[in-house]
This record gives structure tokens, C-alpha cells and sequence, in this order.
């Protein structure tokens, strides 16, 4: 979950931005004003500005080390939301970072087509490789402004999140009951969040100045098309960075998919049923590095644009990720970016505010069954002969990945898996 805080100044005291970039969130948005027809055209244009933006922040916050998850989807609609309020120094550095391919009514408009168009609820399933109906992936997006009671932000930015990101409001007092406030926040983030984030507000927020948290979260659940049998999960050799060995469960299958090899790195799509896809990459011995520093939306181009069909070996550990990151820091140190955090220009919201901070949560669990995913029907297919593969996708070392959308595109989630272990 991101958290972005909006430093008020002097009289005013602090308006507190908070961004919720989880994995998963579980409810539909509450009633506000009524959405504009999404437009799915204007979506793509967006959501690949959010993806390159996504994938700069992820670059920066791995070098800290350790598996991490981030999700640029997530990152874009939060500070998307900021960006309704915002103006002077705070307005361009918000178009440096995302470089918004729209402006004014035109951006706010694929704002709500991106969400829109992202969402998805199980419905009455689909077909999986075997010809079963199993339910259809669930994307959730959840938005909430928790205003102090002694604030009044200007209506005019509530109808606008609520118009074009379906974020309700509701006043507490945040700053007279910090105590109460942060259960009350993370118990909503909790629900929207199947319990994977069950605490998400640090202890020093709300405090004395807090005048506003806005809370965004995403949730993911998804099945593989081609689910991995339980029956052949089995621990195997996982080659650490520093050329250590452990053994790792490790699922295996065959299946018909699009691949790409190349000198650099293996990579191959895992579809989930459904229009959601997981893209693997697996760097060669010693490319690592290069491969994570050219993680953008180009690569992705570059990838769809050389895919080969074929019937193909996927070998992939269990995993489940949970990273956060300080994305202030992220930002401006690691990205550079400077006249976001304080300095004035979020007079859309109300008058002397600036940004403080901003944090991001995410978590990622894959197993046999798909992403996120409670139970599943696994189903088998034996041959009789040793199955002749076209590829081999082994990710027996350290790899990246990215879940998107297959209509707009977006990068929901994309992270890196250095030690299956956690």
C-alpha cells in the first residue's frame, strides 16, 4: 500500500495523503458520483506512461536488495489522485514522473477508463486448459478519503476522485483519536485486502496536523489456464546470486504458450484464465543485472514483438513475496525527482499543502492453482512418451516477473524473486 502524506502548512496544519498500493482489494467502490463511460482506447496510452514510471520506481527499490513487488498500476492511480489537486511545482513534477500522455479532463477521463477497464469480477468463469469452468480473475480497485473533522477539503476535489476514481469520503477525527483512527484505516485496508494486509498505517500517523488520508488499494486473484499438478511440486535446486544452492519446492509443467530465448534471458507467458497474464523472465548466468536495469515498458514491446508459439517446459518455485518501500526516498533520491515533496502546489485540495511522504506495500503469492488463489481444481494430462519440448523456461536462479492486463496493458504487478525463500 502507498502512503502518501500531505504536509498543510502553518495555520493549517498537515493533510495526510495515504496511497494503499496492495495486492488485493475486496469490496466495490462506495456509491459517489456517477463514472463517465470508459473509452478502453484512451486507457493504453496511459496505462503504458504508468507502466514505465512503475518499473523506474522498482529499478530504484531494488537496490536494497531482497525479493520485492511493487505494483505500477496501483502507484499510478495514487498519485493519479493527488494529481486532481495539484498545480505548480507539485503539477510538473507529477508530469516528469508519470509523463501523463493527456492533461486536464482528458487525463482524469483515462483515469476512469484505466480502472474501469482493469476491473474484473469471477462472473460465470471460463474454460481452463482441460475444458473446466473455473472463475474468471478478480481485480479489485478501492478507494477512501478519511478527512479530519476539523478539515474541509474543497468539494470540488471530492467530486472529482469520486467521478473519475470512485473514491468515497467519510469524516473522523483523526487527529483526537489517532489511536482509534489507525484501526479504523487498517481494519478497511484489512477487508479490501482478504487479510494479506492486515496492518498498513504507521504509529506516527494521524497525528497532531493530520487533516486527510486517502487510502488506495488493488486486489488480484487470479488461475492459471494451465494450473501446475500438485503431484509434481517437488524440492529442487535454486542457484542464489552469490552461488549458493538451496532447495526450493518447485512446480513443473508443459504447456502451449509463447516463449522468447535469447543471449541475455529466457522468458515465457503463463496465462491465467481469463484476460490476465503472467510474463516470466529468467536472466542467463551473469546477465542478471542488465536484464533487471532494462525492465520498461520498451522491453515489454520488444518481448510481444518477438513471442514464438511452442509447446514448452516451465519449471518456477512457490513464492510469496511482501515488500515496502519508502517511495519519497525512491523518488527523490533514487529517480531524482525533485518539487514533489515540500513544496506548495495541491491547492486543488485546499490552500498551503504540501506532500510529505509516501510509502508502498505489496504482496504477491503464486502456487499451483494461480495467483492469489484459495483452491482450484488441478488437472492432469500423462502421455505415454517422454513429451518433446520446443523450450525450457527453468527458473532455477534469480528471475523477474510481470502480471498486466491484456487489454490495456497495464502492469499490475511486477517484481523479482532473488530467494524463493522470502
Amino acid at each position: 500500500m502507498r502512503r502518501i502524506y500531505v504536509k498543510k502548512l502553518a495555520a493549517c496544519g498537515v493533510i495526510a495523503v495515504t496511497f494503499g498500493a496492495l495486492m488485493l482489494a475486496a469490496c466495490a467502490p462506495a456509491a459517489g458520483p456517477a463514472r463517465p463511460t470508459p473509452s478502453p482506447g484512451e486507457a493504453v496510452p496511459l496505462a503504458h506512461a504508468l507502466n514505465d514510471s512503475g518499473f523506474a520506481i522498482f529499478r530504484a527499490a531494488t537496490k536494497d536488495g531482497g525479493n520485492v513487488a511493487v505494483s505500477p498500476l496501483s502507484i499510478g492511480l495514487a498519485f493519479g489522485m493527488v494529481d486532481a489537486g495539484a498545480s505548480g511545482s507539485a503539477k510538473d513534477a507529477l508530469g516528469t514522473l508519470f509523463a501523463y500522455p493527456a492533461s486536464g479532463d482528458a487525463l482524469l477521463g483515462a483515469f476512469n477508463s484505466l480502472d474501469l477497464g482493469v476491473v474484473s469480477e469471477k462472473g460465470g468463469g471460463a474454460k481452463d486448459v482441460s475444458g473446466k469452468t473455473v472463475d474468471l480473475p478478480v481485480v479489485r480497485i478501492a478507494n477512501r478519503a478519511f478527512i479530519d473533522t476539523s478539515f474541509t477539503p474543497a468539494p470540488a476535489y471530492l467530486d472529482t476522485i469520486g467521478r473519475y476514481f470512485g473514491a468515497g469520503a467519510q469524516t473522523e477525527p483523526l487527529r483526537a483519536q489517532p489511536d482509534k483512527s489507525r484501526k479504523l484505516i487498517d481494519g478497511w485496508v484489512s477487508d479490501r485486502t482478504n487479510g494479506l494486509i492486515p496492518k498498513i498505517m504507521p504509529a506516527d500517523l494521524p497525528n497532531p496536523y493530520t487533516a486527510l488520508i486517502l487510502v488506495n488499494a488493488v486486489y488480484l486473484k487470479a488461475q492459471w489456464w494451465s494450473p501446475f499438478e500438485h503431484d509434481t511440486t517437488s524440492a529442487r535446486d535454486f542457484h542464489l546470486a552469490d552461488g549458493t544452492v538451496i532447495q526450493t519446492d518447485t512446480m513443473g509443467q508443459g504447456l502451449d504458450a509463447r516463449y522468447a530465448e535469447s543471449d541475455s534471458f529466457d522468458a515465457a507467458v503463463l496465462p491465467y484464465v481469463g484476460d490476465l497474464e503472467m510474463m516470466l523472465v529468467v536472466p542467463r548466468d551473469g546477465s542478471y543485472d542488465s536484464v533487471e536495469a532494462g525492465m520498461s515498458q520498451a522491453f515489454l514491446d520488444t518481448l510481444d514483438a518477438s513471442w514464438t508459439t511452442g509447446h514448452i517446459e516451465v519449471n518456477m518455485p512457490r513464492f510469496t513475496t511482501e515488500s515496502t518501500i519508502d517511495l519519497r526516498d525512491v523518488i527523490e533520491n533514487g529517480l531524482g525527482t525533485t518539487g514533489l515533496f515540500g513544496a506548495d502546489g495541491l491547492d486543488g485540495i485546499g490552500p498551503n499543502l504540501q506532500l510529505d511522504a509516501a510509502v508502498h506495500s505489496a504482496k504477491v503469492i503464486v502456487d499451483e492453482e494461480g495467483t492469489e488463489a484459495a483452491a482450484a481444481t488441478v488437472v492432469g494430462v500423462a502421455g505415454t512418451a517422454a513429451p518433446q519440448f520446443d523450450a525450457v523456461i527453468r527458473a532455477d536462479r534469480p528471475f523477474l516477473y510481470v502480471i498486466r492486463d491484456v487489454d490495456t496493458g497495464a502492469a499490475l504487478f511486477v517484481g523479482r524473486v532473488l530467494d524463493p525463500r522470502g
